[in-house]
């Protein structure tokens, strides 16, 4: 056995922590890196030791690190560099460990081409059409280009017919030389009515290798999966048994030595399963797989990998429960699935017993371009489907990330599909299922009433416009992404507002992230986030954002540290004045009453404290926003306390 000392994890967010917190539980030394750009991804201040690097895939850079820090191994993680059998090899010509296979099986399962070459000796079924572009006919469509060295669901393209193939070709071509630096492509037969279900393997070097249980990865959109889950449900026990087989052939053809994953196609009415690629690392969605299992694969991964045997027994390894994941992207998902960017405002979940949370953002991060779009996964571990389903739905409803626009919604309304909620549906039901919420309300309204209930919370009687004929509407002025608009309202008194195009709103609770009210009588909860003028909050499963302009007339009242101002909220005569300059006063005390059309109001302390200042009298005409009196907040001393044994 080689013992791994020092472990340098070359990604980033939500893969690095994972692999750092097992290592560290293993007595192993880590080291990270990170990029300029991405400063606030929630690894970088986890780690004791950490580089800064050009990129994450900046080779020269990482082999420094290697030399300064006496490297005993390096952990890829997934995307990036996990899968370039080049740079695996400069890795291993070092001394170092590389955590993954054998070269061999990196170089055979990071090219499309060859790993079905391999399937097709051994007989596993494929897809591959073996033709060039100018063999094909019309009979060989529908199909699908891909890159030959392509994964991750990038760089492929289904051709449904031979009308738009050149266009297609055309657009797999560019994107495979973007993403892949080659051109190379290949072809296959396009499967519509399939589930995509991958096996788990472990691998070990001496020769042992098992497979840990199954994942269904069927829900995607644009190629990209969105939810996984473990065990597969729906497919004849029989056919996985042979998909069990064909993996497990794979892997000893392979001599596999480490974790990796074989993913298939599956039509479970015709019973029948075809391979379509490999994967020689880690993949996102490993933790269903040890959720239901209790198997820490890291842990394995990081063991076998310094030539540990693997103890693990196949026909010990059972699946307890059902577990579902959900990744969660920064994109617009009523918009194409575009990407969104931006600073991280706030970051609300939902805790729950059965769910795990694993983010490579936090408030305050950056979401840029130049990293994947995903900004975390979401799972959850249930006694079965329908228990896990409706956990994710209940955690992904009472959960709000402000700054951006996320898949969050998109979600939400899956689990609440019928197809979903029956397991009744292929790999293309939803990949470009776009179903948005009804609207009950407006969300600029809502946006309005935001802003109206928490300057009230600041300032209780500023927004109460009056004039000499009574109380008047007033005006606020939003902008959201599309255009400016006026919303008229009316305080109608403490805790009761009216909103032209709403109706009559009483407020039930606010709290600093989230505000409960009835609108007509229909209680509702919206989640937000304030930050100067603008709003960001959540409605129904939908996130919105807009910015406020102006308030009319009435200036926003302000408060500082040492001392709290008492104002004129309305128009009026002073008839009684209830206290006296370096009196102490308590929060919510009643201070002075005023006179507006033959309608008494009091006007109350802001906080506990001594009136220092006191600036009317009786029978004073004032104005809205005259200064009355200060306040000097008195700060509560806790109570000394004696603890005896």
């Amino acid at each position: 056995m080689n013992a791994i000392r020092r472990l340098l994890i070359i990604n980033r967010g939500e893969v690095a922590l994972r692999v750092m917190t097992t290592a560290r539980r293993l007595g192993i030394q880590t080291i990270g890196i990170f990029t300029p750009d991405d400063t606030t991804s929630t690894h970088v201040k986890a780690f004791d030791v950490l580089h800064e690097v050009g990129s994450y895939t900046d080779q020269q850079a990482i082999l420094r690190i290697v030399k300064q820090h006496g490297v005993d191994a390096i952990h890829p993680g997934y995307g990036f560099l996990s899968e370039n059998p080049d740079f695996a090899a400069k890795v291993i010509e070092l001394g170092v460990i590389w955590v993954g296979p054998n070269l061999k099986a990196i170089q055979t399962l990071s090219c499309k081409a060859s790993t079905t070459q391999l399937a097709k000796s051994l007989g596993v079924p494929i897809l591959t059409i073996d033709k060039t572009k100018e063999q094909l006919t019309s009979d060989d469509f529908p199909l699908m280009i891909k890159a030959r060295a392509g994964g991750g669901g990038r760089a492929m393209c289904p051709v449904l017919t031979k009308d738009t193939f050149e266009k297609d070709h055309a657009f797999v071509l560019k994107e495979a030389k973007q993403i892949f630096d080659d051109e190379s492509i290949i072809f296959e037969s396009y499967k519509e009515n399939v589930r995509h279900i991958e096996v788990q393997v472990l691998g070990d070097q001496h020769g042992h290798i098992i497979h840990v249980l199954n994942r269904d990865c069927t829900v995607q959109r644009r190629n990209q999966k969105v939810i996984e889950q473990a065990p597969a449900l729906g497919i004849d026990s029989h056919l996985m048994e042979s998909i069990y087989t064909a993996a497990l052939s794979l892997a000893k053809a392979l001599k596999y030595d480490s974790l990796g994953t074989f993913e298939f196609l599956v039509d479970p009415i015709q019973k029948a399963f075809w391979l379509i690629e490999g994967n020689p690392r880690l993949q996102v969605e490993h933790g269903v797989t040890e959720a239901i299992t209790g198997i820490d694969l890291v842990a394995w991964q990081l063991k076998v990998a310094s030539g540990a045997p693997l103890t693990l027994q196949q026909a010990a390894i059972q699946a307890n429960g059902h577990a579902v994941q959900a990744r969660v992207y920064a994109e617009n998902p009523y918009h194409q699935g575009l990407p969104s960017v931006g600073l991280i405002r706030s970051l609300q979940f939902s805790h729950h017993p059965n769910a795990q949370f694993h983010w490579s953002i936090q408030s305050g991060s950056q979401v840029t371009t130049t990293v994947d779009p995903m900004l975390g996964k979401i799972i959850v571990h249930s006694e079965d489907y329908h228990s896990a389903i409706n956990t994710l739905g209940l955690i992904v409803s009472e959960s709000f990330i402000a700054g951006i626009m996320t898949n969050l919604s998109w979600i939400g309304r899956l689990v609440m599909h019928q197809q979903f909620i029956e397991n009744d549906y292929h790999i293309k039901t939803f990949s470009n299922w776009v179903e948005r919420e009804n609207e009950y309300h407006s969300p600029t309204l809502i946006g309005a009433l935001i802003f109206i209930i928490t300057s009230l919370k600041q300032s209780p009687y500023a927004l109460m416009g009056w004039t000499n004929r009574g109380q008047r509407w007033s005006i606020i002025r939003l902008k959201d992404s599309n255009q400016s608009h006026s919303v008229y309202y009316q305080v109608k008194g403490e805790g009761h507002i009216q909103i032209e195009g709403l109706g009559n709103i009483s407020i039930m609770d606010i709290q600093p992230k989230s505000i409960q009210f009835s609108i007509n009588g229909e209680v509702c909860r919206v989640h937000y986030c304030l930050e100067d003028n603008q709003v960001f909050f959540k409605l129904g499963h939908d996130s919105h954002q807009c910015q406020k302009i102006t308030f009319d007339d009435v200036p926003v009242l302000s408060t500082n540290e040492s001392q709290s101002t008492v104002f004129s909220v309305i128009p009026g005569v002073i008839v009684n004045i209830v206290i006296n300059e370096n009196d102490t006063v308590q929060k919510g005390q009643h201070l002075f009453t005023i006179e507006a059309m033959k309608m008494h109001h009091e006007i109350k302390s802001p906080c506990q404290g001594v009136l220092k200042t006191l600036n009317v009298r009786l029978h004073q005409v004032i104005d809205v926003t005259d200064l009355m009196a200060t306040v000097e907040p008195v700060k509560a001393l806790s109570d000394e306390r004696v603890c005896h044994e």
